[in-house]
């Protein structure tokens, strides 16, 4: 069996791309593998992805990090691929501190979920027994931390989107009442916040207690549509962040707030606040928000991620919105 290695799958990437008709201008691709993502593929078109134990435990944004990402990408880009497989190194647990066991988690978290959604995607023979040390079971009570205070809002005039960074971006478009009102008119909300957590306990909320991340864990800006049937989750980058990561953190946070919506993942009783609301929504759409994505992550890639979700019958939607440099906002999907 032919295998093609990381270097030719890179150039067919490169040639796909540059032949596709998303590369209108006929630009010279840039397109590149993280150095660290390690992959080949069968002459049947499967891809083998293995990630190392420091892959495994990254922070998922980071593009060597997010499997799912560069599988929609594969997927998409590569009339060839057929089917994705994906294997990894278990860490050793007991020698670890709390933040990289709970960063397996999630990663246990992500993986069930994505092969759950995804019919092409696989879970390598040798990681069947992986699932073993996976906290997050069915019939069990899980916690989700809340707000635990007011967001902080700016009260100052509107600079160039290029000047933000991506805190200080999010809680603009958040405080500022026209941004406000062109993201609400958008999408049809009546509620919208921001750094909403998504931290996952067992029971109950405590250090010994926590299964995820959690302490800098958050979605960026989410809201509820005026009739409180659909919760919105954003994703946002600053001008010039261009990361695959971004699909992998939007479907995470998405799926998190959807076993929020099935009650899987409950608040505190004793909280009180919008995001109480979540529970109830029939709908979840997920969007990324940024002034310009990957040149890999088209509409198309989105489009795979909506069919899955249709097949799987689950109430959830993605899309792109454009953050422009005139401080207009366009949804494309």
């Amino acid at each position: 069996m032919k295998i093609m290695n990381k270097t030719k799958i890179e150039s067919l990437l490169r040639e796909e791309y540059a032949n596709s008709v998303v590369n209108k201008q006929g630009r010279r691709s840039p397109i590149t593998l993280p150095d660290s993502l390690e992959l080949k593929m069968s002459s049947k078109g499967t891809i083998h992805f293995h990630f190392s134990v420091a892959s495994v435990l990254k922070n998922m944004q980071t593009d060597d990090a997010a499997f799912e990402a560069w599988s929609l990408i594969l997927k998409r880009w590569i009339t060839k691929v057929d089917t994705i497989v994906l294997k990894w190194e278990e860490p050793r647990l007991h020698f670890l501190t709390p933040a990289p066991k709970q960063h397996y988690q999630r990663f246990l978290f992500r993986v069930k979920r994505f092969n759950q959604l995804f019919s092409w995607f696989r879970i390598d023979v040798a990681n069947k027994g992986s699932f073993s040390q996976f906290e997050v079971l069915d019939g069990h009570p899980y916690v989700i931390n809340a707000p635990t205070k007011p967001r902080t809002r700016l009260k100052e005039p509107i600079k160039k989107i290029s000047q933000y960074g991506e805190r200080a971006l999010e809680t603009q478009l958040v405080s500022n009442d026209m941004l406000r009102g062109k993201l609400e008119s958008l999408l049809n909300l009546s509620v919208l916040n921001n750094q909403l957590p998504v931290c996952v306990f067992k029971e109950k909320k405590s250090k010994p207690t926590r299964i995820f991340t959690g302490s800098a864990s958050a979605i960026d800006i989410w809201g509820l549509t005026k009739d409180r049937g659909t919760m919105v989750v954003l994703e946002l980058k600053k001008h010039g962040a261009i990361m695959v990561g971004i699909i992998t953190e939007l479907l995470f946070y998405s799926l998190v707030m959807n076993e929020v919506r099935k009650g899987k993942f409950k608040y505190e009783e004793k909280k009180s606040g919008d995001f109480k609301m979540i529970a109830d929504c029939k709908n979840i759409h997920g969007y990324t928000l940024a002034s310009r994505l990957h040149p890999l992550l088209d509409e198309r890639v989105f489009r795979l991620i909506n069919q899955a979700m249709r097949s799987s019958s689950e109430p959830m939607r993605f899309g792109i919105i454009r953050m422009n440099e005139n401080w207009t906002f366009t949804k494309e999907l």
